[in-house]
């Protein structure tokens, strides 16, 4: 186990959800998306478990001082689990979520996780870009659920934190993604990123039954309606959000009220039309690390706004309001970071210029 100098930390859709009651609610420390330095790294001291050799190679690779993002499903050191992959993990009947369920998360000075957890950051890429990391990774495990022909039509439902990032991936792979929103306000952004945008209501309208993936960001209830509207017979649905039943009227993802209020899913649309159902949550990190380093997906103009960590109040109430995408925590050691990553970044250059003269 390593602890970790949190540097910044990111609030997400569903920690707002958790403090709607998600889950039954947490009462602990929340936040799972950030990045970090090690501090100190704890050896495990049993000495007889089923994968000890593979502990001790993760205290071979992690020293202090490195640089890391953390995933979010934490088994304990004597379980299979820990030396297998993320999906084994992120199912492991008794696992804890960090800042979810089970163990403080990331929104402090310090937090502490499993080293088979951790992912080395490039130096190369921003504290203030690596802190997407985790987010990223789930919108990468859609493509490791779901085989995707080149000639089929993907729609990304919802414009918000989550879409974004899901669009963006998609689109790398794929040449025909399609991001959906209610509101145009995120559609710049994606514009940019040569993604083609539409509103809600003209794609209802306009692409009935016309895509043969649907993936639902909408972080609200209501989306499922809607995304059963563009899917196309015996195509395919994919979730991504999690949200609390009781505050679907008040979600804060762009594509909140993309249907209309109702509590009344028409299932039997997915019978007789065939869909394919699919849920989707925690993601490939070194995946994820790989698009960032190459600056495949574009997430520094996500970010509305930067709190410090003692003004975290004022940071959830920002994160709450509508059309607001990534909010960050920073924390008192951010600064020492920043400076760190920005004298690399003049090395880097210096050594650059001279190779080149």
């Amino acid at each position: 186990e390593a602890r970790l100098r949190v540097v910044y930390g990111g609030i997400c859709s569903t920690d707002l959800e958790l403090l709607k009651g998600y889950k039954g609610g947490f009462g602990g420390i929340l936040g799972h998306e950030f990045v970090a330095v090690i501090d100190t790294i704890h050896p495990v001291t049993t000495t007889t478990t089923t994968n000890s050799s593979s502990n001790t190679d993760r205290d071979a690779v992690f020293k202090t001082g490195d640089r890391v993002v953390c995933e979010i499903n934490c088994v304990p050191h004597n379980s299979i689990s820990s030396s297998l992959g993320h999906s084994t993990r992120a199912h492991d009947p008794v696992r804890s979520a960090l800042g979810i369920f089970g163990h403080d998360g990331a929104f402090a000075e310090f937090v502490c996780a499993p080293l088979c957890n951790l992912h080395a950051v490039p130096d190369h890429v921003p504290s203030r870009v690596a802190v997407f990391t985790e987010p990223l990774a789930a919108a990468c495990q859609i493509l490791e659920q779901v085989h995707i022909q080149a000639s089929q039509r993907i729609a990304v439902l919802g414009t918000g934190r989550l879409g974004i990032l899901v669009a963006q991936v998609l689109a790398t792979f794929h040449p025909f993604v399609v991001a959906v929103g209610r509101s145009t306000t995120s559609f710049a952004l994606l514009s940019h990123r040569g993604i083609q945008t539409i509103t809600s209501q003209h794609a209802v309208s306009t692409e009935n039954h016309a895509f043969d993936v649907v993936v639902d960001c909408t972080g609200s209830l209501h989306g499922f309606s809607t995304a059963l509207d563009l899917v196309r017979n015996r195509g395919t649905l994919v979730l991504k959000s999690t949200v609390s039943t009781s505050s679907s009227r008040n979600a804060t993802d762009d594509s909140e009220a993309l249907a209309p209020p109702t509590n009344n899913v028409d299932l039997t649309q997915v019978v007789v039309r065939e869909l394919t159902i699919v849920g989707s949550r925690c993601g490939p990190f070194e995946v994820a690390l790989a698009l960032l380093s190459r600056g495949d997906v574009d997430v520094a103009p996500m970010i509305s706004a930067e709190y410090a960590l003692s003004d975290a109040n004022q940071a959830f109430q920002c994160a709450s309001q509508r059309g607001t995408l990534k909010v960050l925590l920073r924390t008192p050691f951010a600064d020492e970071q920043l400076q760190h990553e920005q004298q690399h970044q003049q090395q880097q250059q210096q050594q650059e210029e001279h190779q080149s003269s």
